[in-house]
């Protein structure tokens, strides 16, 4: 039979205190890992600590079956006896009480259990010997549900003569199956976002090692057939060179598909040693000049020569120059200019990549550095890694990376890197 539900109560009471202070512990468990199972057995044995005497909670799986993840009883003797139960599999379409509760999406009180309800949720008689030795008094049953789908089943024993769960006691069980089931159901995300990022990694190493073979041999093609020409054909040598540039943009968009999913997993690897800024911003300078050049932007460096020496990987950092000026290049119009500077700023030097270009507003900032991301969708320069790319470099050296712009007032990349430590 279901008890009636008191009134709650009084807030700043000494039980309404101490249901709180429960409540925040229970919550602080179930976000302190991703692993529910674990943080559900230890909000198990919270429970019996302050206001049950057993708690058992069980779990749907994603492919529809149930498992009974925790147990525990205050009693150590009894929890021995309790834990005899993990060897019958959850039913709970063959019991009643579990399945009422579940079904509804509310939690249920039983005030007093009677020996029927026990024959109806028995399997075998060794089953119901078990469900009686526990002497169960009153019981609650708490369905987890989290974005409207069912997760699972918390339940709460008192087995003492003098408790009797109250209808404080399934309001707070309520608020405790809720919170567990909301660590369930972000626990159950995270996993297939992991999942997700795995099967795409493994997708892109074999698309692009599949791609990089064929490209190669387009490339080694068009390189033969060119010396084949005569020079005096030089409308063949123009689609040759046509073939090599998309060659070329085709296999650095391969690359930065695997460094991005580098990033991702962790493995993007930087090996930094002291190096001077001058001579970073110099080769970065003689690495963007043709493509300056040939969109007629002037290129300008800024340095002072006596800056201290960064901890860089040179290949690395060139490869963050070459991202952030190819982008300056595409966004600033012919007869523009762009700038690469540093200055020191604490404990790093600040390098950045400046352009006359047209901005962009403020709203686009917040992006710049997610995958795939553009401001177009119709802009086709590109597949949007670049910048992540250079985020992901960039703090692998232990620095950091932001942007400052306006509409019609160019754009200004900023990145930081760590100072060497004085030469010995």
């Amino acid at each position: 039979m279901t008890a009636p539900v008191p009134t709650t109560a009084p807030p700043g009471s000494t039980q309404d205190q101490a249901r709180q202070t429960f409540l925040a512990r229970a919550g602080e468990t179930l976000a302190g890992s991703l692993d529910y199972a674990t943080t559900l057995r230890a909000v198990a044995a919270l429970a019996v600590q302050d206001f049950a005497d057993a708690c058992l909670i069980d779990i749907l799986n994603e492919d529809g079956s149930a498992e009974r993840l925790a147990v525990d009883h205050r009693d150590p003797a009894l929890r021995e006896k309790l834990e005899k139960l993990m060897a019958y599999p959850v039913q709970p379409a063959r019991d009643p009480l579990s399945f009422q509760a579940m079904a509804a999406g509310q939690p249920k009180l039983i005030a007093t259990v009677t020996d029927e309800e026990l024959i109806e949720i028995a399997q075998d008689e060794r089953h119901l010997a078990l469900l009686r030795a526990m002497a169960p008094r009153s019981l609650i049953l708490a369905p987890l549900v989290a974005r409207e789908k069912l997760l699972g089943l918390l339940l709460l024993v008192s087995d003492g003569p003098d408790r009797v769960f109250s209808g404080e006691d399934l309001r707070l069980a309520d608020e405790l199956a809720r919170r567990a089931a909301l660590a369930v159901d972000n626990a159950r995300l995270y996993a297939n976002a992991q999942n997700a990022i795995t099967a795409r990694d493994q997708m892109l190493a074999v698309v692009s090692h599949d791609l990089r073979n064929p490209l190669g041999v387009v490339m080694m093609a068009a390189s033969f057939l060119r010396e084949l020409v005569p020079a005096e054909n030089p409308q063949v040598k123009r689609q040759l060179d046509m073939i090599d540039r998309s060659a070329q943009q085709m296999n650095r968009m391969i690359e930065d598909l695997l460094d991005v999913a580098r990033v991702d997993a962790g493995r993007l690897s930087v090996e930094p040693a002291p190096a001077s800024p001058a001579s970073l911003i110099s080769e970065a300078v003689d690495l963007l000049r043709p493509l300056a050049d040939d969109a007629g932007i002037t290129l300008v460096a800024e340095c002072d020569g006596a800056l201290p020496r960064v901890l860089a990987d040179r290949a690395r950092v060139l490869q963050v120059f070459s991202n952030l000026g190819g982008n300056a290049v595409k966004f600033t119009p012919r007869g523009g200019r762009i700038t690469l500077g540093a200055t020191v700023d604490g404990e790093t030097v600040r390098f950045h990549v400046a352009d006359s270009g047209l901005g962009m507003p403020a709203e686009h900032l917040s992006h710049l550095f997610d995958r795939f991301w553009q401001a177009s969708r119709n802009d086709r320069r590109g597949i949007g890694l670049g910048l992540a790319i250079v985020q992901g470099i960039v703090t692998q050296h232990g620095g950091r990376v932001w942007a400052e712009s306006a509409p019609g007032e160019g754009s200004t990349f900023h990145f930081t890197l760590p100072l060497a430590p004085p030469a010995a």
